[in-house]
This record gives structure tokens, C-alpha cells and sequence, in this order.
């Protein structure tokens, strides 16, 4: 999609200058004008259209129940975030440049150049103060999601832990084996139930002591402290740990 973005602002800039010159300069001053008006428009009626298409469904009882009551802070943000991009140009580059009597289309550039001020005050406008809106609203961190997550991260861990009881009646369980995960079931139960901090710190805790360790590894093979067969083995170890931490996932 960003590909896309970028290979559409592209062509536009590469069009810019052969626009203009098909354009009379006594037209091009009435075009922004008309440009900055559409652009105004479209503000305007996103600003009253998100709010109400939000309220209207919200008109039963039933619609009321079921979803909660929107805040104005994030809908007016919503309403404010709409710049105008790849849709309005492509829709005005798929104009034909001529009709069937195989005449110019009439106005396809004016329309053209119309929707390139569109998009680029929608972008200076609405993209620039979107930072300070932000930071202007003071919005509330969203903790529905942390309950949530804990409630998961518990019933999962209890899960675990019961299956863990049930195989270490198994003739092929070492009991040390089930010893060893038990007590990391009880860590996992610990770091549930501490209400500081957050995963995302703890993964990235996590995260640069694998690190570390990995590198602390390397250090001890180059110096013959350890062998290339131990190396590989506890860097499969670093491997899944660092998996089970969330490697590669987004912060």
C-alpha cells in the first residue's frame, strides 16, 4: 500500500509541470480557489458526517445495549483525520482524455489540478496539526485491553499447569522435568499478578539479556572456553527462549 502511495505522488509530480502548462495562467489562480472550497467542503462534511453516522445507529434501545457510548474525543479526531489521497486522484486520472467524438474531455485538467490541491492541503492542514490535536485532547490510556490480557495470560497459565499435573503421572515423565516447569508456572503466575510494569517492557528486558548471553556465548567458543557442539545447543535454547519472549514482534 505505501508502494502504491508513493508511485501515485510519483506520477503526480512527474505530471505537475505538463498540467500547468495546458492551463491559461489566467485560469490557474480560479482553480486554487476552487481547490481550497472543495477542500473546505470535504472538512466540513467529514466533521458532521462521522458523528452522525456514529450516533444514528445508536437510536434503539437494543443498538444502545450493545455498544457503548462514543466519546467525542476520539470521533472528533476521526472526523478530523481525513486527508484526501490516492482515491481522489486516481478517480480524477481515470477521467478519459477524450470523448467519443474524440474531442479533449472538457475540464479533465482543471480537475485534475483541483484534486492535486485537495490532497496537498488536506496534507498540510489536517496531517500537520494532527501531532497537537493529539497532544491537545489529552487522551486517557485505554486499560479495557490490559484486563483482558491478564485475564488470558492467567486462564492459559492455569491450563498449562493442569495439563503439566496430568502427564507427570506418565511412565515417561522425569520428575525433574515437571519440577523444573512447575517452578516456572509459578514465575508465570507471579508476573501475572504483579500490577507494575508491562509485558512490552519485560519482553524487551528479556530481549537484551538474550542478547547478551548469545553474545557472552560467542566470547567463550572464541576463546576455547566452550565447544562448537555446546554453542549450538544452548543458542537453540537462547533461540526458543527468545521466541517465547516475542522476538519479531511489533513494540
Amino acid at each position: 500500500m505505501f508502494l502504491l502511495n508513493a508511485l501515485i505522488f510519483l506520477l503526480l509530480g512527474a505530471q505537475f509541470s505538463t498540467l500547468l502548462a495546458l492551463v491559461p495562467d489566467s485560469s490557474l489562480g480560479s482553480i486554487l480557489r476552487r481547490g481550497a472550497i472543495i477542500t473546505a467542503v470535504a472538512i466540513v462534511v467529514r466533521l458532521i458526517w462521522v458523528p452522525l453516522v456514529t450516533v444514528l445507529p445508536r437510536l434503539t434501545a437494543e443498538s444502545r445495549r450493545r455498544a457503548p457510548k462514543p466519546r467525542w474525543r476520539p470521533l472528533f479526531l476521526v472526523s478530523w483525520t481525513s486527508m484526501r489521497g490516492v482515491v481522489s486522484l486516481a478517480t480524477a486520472l481515470a477521467l478519459p482524455r477524450f470523448t467519443d467524438q474524440g474531442y479533449p474531455f472538457p475540464y479533465r485538467t482543471e480537475i485534475i489540478l483541483m484534486s492535486m490541491c485537495v490532497i496537498v492541503l488536506t496534507l498540510l492542514i489536517q496531517g500537520s496539526s494532527l501531532a497537537p490535536l493529539i497532544r491537545l485532547l489529552h487522551f486517557e490510556p485505554e486499560q479495557a485491553h490490559h484486563a483482558e490480557e491478564r485475564l488470558a495470560r492467567r486462564e492459559t497459565t492455569r491450563r498449562g499447569a493442569e495439563m503439566l499435573e496430568d502427564l507427570s503421572r506418565e511412565d515417561w515423565v522425569d520428575q525433574r522435568d515437571v519440577e523444573a516447569l512447575r517452578t516456572e508456572v509459578r514465575e508465570r503466575v507471579r508476573a501475572n499478578e504483579q500490577l507494575g510494569g508491562s509485558y512490552v517492557g519485560r519482553r524487551r528486558l528479556r530481549l537484551a539479556m538474550i542478547d547478551a548471553e548469545r553474545r557472552m556465548l560467542v566470547r567463550l567458543r572464541n576463546e576455547d572456553a566452550i565447544s562448537d557442539e555446546v554453542l549450538r545447543a544452548l543458542e537453540q535454547e537462547l533461540d526458543l527462549e527468545a521466541v517465547r519472549a516475542g522476538a519479531g514482534e511489533a513494540s
